[in-house]
Formats: C-alpha cells, structure tokens, sequence
C-alpha cells in the first residue's frame, strides 16, 4: 500500500482545524444534495468543478469528514521540500501531456497509485476540467479521471462499484472573505455498467463516461458558455434575478438566487450575441454601462444596488470599532491582502493566498501580542481576554471593511450619474 493511503492522526487534526477554519472564511455555505454525501468509504471519486483554486479542494474536504487524496498537476511538485508537503497533505500529482514524456512516464505511476487506493476501498479526488478559471463557466473535461476510475473498476470487478460524485461549486464572490458559497452534491455516477464496452473499445467508453460526467456537472453549476461576452452576460444575470425576485415578490434565499440565475443564465447563447433574448437584452445593456465604470462584475452589481438608510446607519454605528479593529488585526489583514492582490492577477489564486495568510499571520500576530499585553498588563486575565477577543474582532473589522468598501462603491455609481445628469442638461 502506498504511504499516502496511510491514515494519520497528525492529517486528520490538521483538516478538522483548516475545514473550522474554512467555514468562518466564508460567511455561509450552504449544501444541496446531501444525500448523495457517500456514508463510508470509497471506491469513490469526488469530482468538483475548477474555479477556486484550494478552495475547490477545501469544499469537498468541508462536505465529507473521511479521509481523502487529491490529485494536483505535477508542475508543482517540482520543489522537493514542497512535494514532501503536499504528499502529507494527501495530495498526489498528475501530469499532462504538455508537461513532456518523461513526466508522462511519472503519471502512469500516478494513475496505479491512485486506482489502488480505490481499489482498497479508498476516496480520491479530481478536478476533471484539469485546470482552473475564475468563471461560472463548465470547460472541457480531461480523461485522466476516466482512466483512473476504469482501471480501478477493471482490478474490483464485481466486488465492488467504483463511483463519481459530481460536485458543483457557486462562490458568491471569488477573493473576498466573508462570501457566500453554494456546494451542491450530485446523484452517483458507476463505471461498471460501461466495463464491457471499456473492454472492446476505451477512447468509446471514455468518452461515453465523459458525457455523463458533463451533464451531470452542467446541471449543478451556472454555466455562461460565452467566454467572450462573459462579464456582460454574468452581470446580465444577476441584475435580471434581483428584477426577478422583485416582481414575484418572493424571498431571496440562496437556493432561490441560484435557480434563478442557472435559468437565466442558460438562456444566454453560446456564440453570437445577437440570439440574446429580447427580454434579457435591457439587463445586457446595463450590464455593459456598469462595466464601463467598474471592470469587475460583482463590483459593479454592488454598486448598482443603491444606498440605502440602513447601510449608512450601519456604516456609522460600526465607526467607533474602526479604531481597535485596525490596531488589533489590521497589520495583518492589510499585509496578506496587499501582497495577495499584488501577487496574483486570476482571483482563485488570490482567494487561496488569502485563505493560507489569514491561518498562518493571524495567529501569529495575536500570539506576538498577547506576548507583549502578559509583560505589560496586570492582572494576567487581561491578556487573556485580548486573545479571545481578537479572532471576534477580526470577524467584525472584515465585515465592517466590505460594508464601507460596499458604501464607497455605491456612492462612487451616484457621483458618476449625477455628473452625466448634469452634462446631459449643458
């Protein structure tokens, strides 16, 4: 047995600390299809779509407590200190066909050690778009994972099914914490009812499996097939749901949110812009007005939303926390954020940076200065009440930033019509 199939108590503390961790970095997260959530072990394959980098592979380590190992692109086991990190973390590499033969010959190796792992009962786990984009988008699927779960099922035979679980991810905003995010859960999808056909004909069998998975996937995410209308059709969808949601009069939960928008944004076309819908065309222009002003599509559905009473009362009740918050944890918070947006142009990466920076620095700068208040406080319960306050001070001064940086760009959208208002009357 190959060691990284060994169960490890060190492993299994570390996930239950980052996925606790985890749960507070995004303000809620909500899951469907539970049942589907397998009740012991494998033969199972988790195959989660590719749009948040770690994040990804932290949502399904967040819906299922069992151990399992990840399969992540060779390139990045490069580093010797790194790939020892990674492979005790449960993470193994797959290569491509682009990273050259000789890594092609590790990744046949790669693929026994992880259909052996099924093969004894074990859960892995593979993004089956092989690489990741920070759209609501689904990409074309590679066949590492269909090799993988095909050779496995050959080995088992009858003594057992080797399983997919499709899993679709909607983050409600890509790198920023305190988010929402939606992990939905799809029905089982078996390899042995294709065994015959992966016998006489593997590209077929492949690419039958390959189908389903696709479907299956589809139908658990928003899917904007139009790569080059993206922004304009993603923001078209937001707007259109709030409109939605307003004229039906009905609750906007996030179930309901999401349905909303998997059927609008399923309306939009593939190809030519001129097929958009008549009705969805006003949300497409305006779309693309508010584009004009703020690049980033979440940005600009904020700013669009108007500035309400409530939000500007909430903005100067939280005023006097401003001050503890930023001497408390802003060094912190601003150095990770800082370096991460400087760091990383694609917003997965940036997420995931955060996410690592926010676990490591925090507690180290609270532990740095409990240290300083024990020497200069009396009595000592003091400065252990300033380290128990700090995490719930860093929860607070996260969401009091993102309600002034919500106010900033809303009062940046009235600013910039008032001045078209009155250029329009010269």
């Amino acid at each position: 047995m190959n060691k990284i199939y060994e169960k490890s108590i060190g492993f299994r503390l570390m996930k239950k600390v980052v996925i606790a961790l985890f749960s507070i970095f995004y303000r809620r997260i909500t899951l469907f299809g539970t049942e589907n959530i397998p009740s012991n072990e494998g033969p199972v394959i988790f195959a989660p779509v590719h749009q948040n980098a770690l994040m990804d592979a932290l949502s399904v380590h967040c819906i299922f407590s069992g151990p399992i190992v990840f399969m992540m692109r060779g390139d990045a086991f490069s580093n010797h200190a790194m790939s020892r990190l990674l492979r005790y973390m449960k993470i193994m590499p797959i290569f491509r066909h682009k990273d050259g033969r000789p890594q092609l010959i590790q990744d046949k190796e790669c693929i026994n050690t992880a259909a052996e792992g099924l093969t004894m009962g074990r859960c892995i786990a593979l993004m089956p778009e092989g690489n990741q984009k920070e759209q609501k988008r689904l990409r074309t699927l590679g066949k590492g994972i269909f090799r993988i779960g095909f050779q496995a099922q050959k080995e088992l035979g009858e003594k057992a099914e080797v399983t997919i679980i499709p899993i679709g991810l909607d983050f409600e905003n890509y790198d920023r914490t305190g988010s929402r995010l939606i992990i939905q859960i799809g029905r089982p999808l078996y390899f042995s009812p294709l065994g015959k056909l992966y016998e006489q004909n593997q590209a077929a069998a492949f690419c039958k499996m390959k189908e389903q998975l696709t479907i299956a996937l589809h139908r658990l995410i928003i899917d904007i097939r139009n790569e080059r209308s993206y922004k304009s059709y993603y923001l078209a969808t937001l707007l259109a749901t709030e409109e939605m949601i307003k004229k039906k009069k009905i609750k906007g939960t996030d179930e309901v949110r999401f349905a909303f928008r998997k059927m609008i944004a399923e309306r939009f076309p593939e190809t030519d812009d001129a097929d958009v819908p008549v009705d969805l065309r006003p949300f497409v222009e305006q779309a693309n007005k508010l584009l004009k002003l703020e690049s980033d599509p979440d940005k600009a559905f904020v700013m669009n939303k108007g500035l309400s009473i409530f939000e500007l009362t909430r903005g100067v009740a939280y005023l006097p926390f401003i001050i503890p918050s930023i001497l408390f944890n802003g060094l912190p918070y601003f150095l990770i954020r800082g370096w991460a947006f400087g760091k990383f142009k694609n917003n997965g990466f940036i997420a995931s940076a955060t996410f690592i920076g926010d676990t490591i620095l925090f507690p180290l700068y609270w532990t740095i200065l409990f240290v300083i208040f024990s020497t200069i406080s009396d009595p000592m319960r003091s400065a252990f009440f300033f380290l128990l306050l700090s995490p719930l001070l860093a929860i607070l001064s996260i969401r009091v930033l993102h309600l002034y940086e919500d106010i900033f760009l809303k009062m940046k959208f009235r600013l910039s019509n008032a001045r078209s208002g009155r250029a329009s009357h010269l």
